[in-house]
C-alpha cells in the first residue's frame, strides 16, 4: 500500500501540523463513508454522495477509506507519503473493478426505454451511479470498442491478476496455490459432512421400529 516515512525534521511545529492533517483527513474520510453508507439529511451529505457515486459508482466507497488510511498514517507520526508497487496495484484493481461494473451491469428495461433515441443509456446518471461511475464508463467504453465483448472480460481478468501480483508481491502461481487451499478445505469439509449425514440416514433407516408395549 502507501509507504509512509518519518520526516527528519524534529520539533513540536511539524508534529502538530501532522496531527492536524491526520485528524482532518480521517474526519473527512469517516464522514464521507457514513454519508455513502447511510443517507443523511443536509445539503453537503447529499452532494458528496451524488458526486462520488457519479465519479466511481459502486467503487466510491474506496475514496473515503483511502482518506482515513492516509489520515491514520499522519496521526501515527508519518509526515511523508511515498507510493509503492502495492499502491499502483491497488489503483489498478480499483480501475479494473469499476470498468468491470460498467461492462457487466445490465440495463433495466425501464432505463433502456426512458432515454432519447440515439442516446447511450449506459451514460445516464442512474446507470453510472449503479455501476462504475464516469471512471468505469470511460475506461469500459474504450475497452469494449477496442477489444469487443468477450475479450474485454479476459483483459479485465488479466489486469485484476496483475494487480494481485503487485499488491501481494508474490509470484502468480503461489497466489493461485494459496487461493486453492481454502477451496480444497471447504470441499473436504462439505464432503465429510455429506458422508456423516448419509451414514446417519442409513443407520436410521436400518433400525427396527420400536414396538408399543401397550
Amino acid at each position: 500500500m502507501i509507504q509512509a516515512k518519518n520526516s527528519p525534521t524534529e520539533g513540536a511545529g511539524p508534529r502538530r501540523a501532522s496531527d492536524i492533517k491526520g485528524l482532518c483527513l480521517f474526519f473527512v474520510g469517516a464522514a464521507t463513508l457514513l454519508w455513502l453508507a447511510m443517507p443523511q439529511s443536509g445539503m453537503l451529505p447529499g452532494f458528496v454522495d451524488h458526486a462520488l457515486r457519479l465519479f466511481a459508482g459502486t467503487g466510491a466507497v474506496v475514496i473515503p477509506l483511502i482518506l482515513m488510511f492516509v489520515g491514520a498514517m499522519f496521526l501515527l507520526g508519518f509526515e511523508r507519503i511515498q507510493f509503492s508497487h502495492s499502491t499502483y496495484g491497488s489503483l489498478l484493481f480499483f480501475l479494473t473493478f469499476v470498468s468491470w461494473r460498467h461492462i457487466g451491469a445490465n440495463l433495466s428495461p425501464e432505463l433502456a426505454h426512458s432515454v432519447p433515441l440515439g442516446y447511450d443509456p449506459r451514460w445516464s446518471e442512474a446507470h453510472l451511479m449503479a455501476s462504475g461511475g464516469y471512471v468505469g464508463a470511460f475506461l469500459g467504453t474504450i475497452i469494449l470498442k477496442i477489444l469487443g465483448n468477450a475479450v474485454s472480460y479476459m483483459f479485465l481478468i488479466l489486469t485484476g491478476s496483475v494487480s494481485a501480483v503487485l499488491v501481494f508481491d508474490r509470484p502468480f502461481l503461489e497466489l493461485i496455490k494459496q487461493l486453492k487451499k481454502p477451496a480444497v478445505a471447504s470441499v473436504a469439509v462439505t464432503k465429510k459432512g455429506a458422508d456423516i449425514a448419509a451414514k446417519t440416514t442409513q443407520k436410521l433407516r436400518g433400525r427396527k421400529p420400536i414396538q408399543d408395549p401397550f
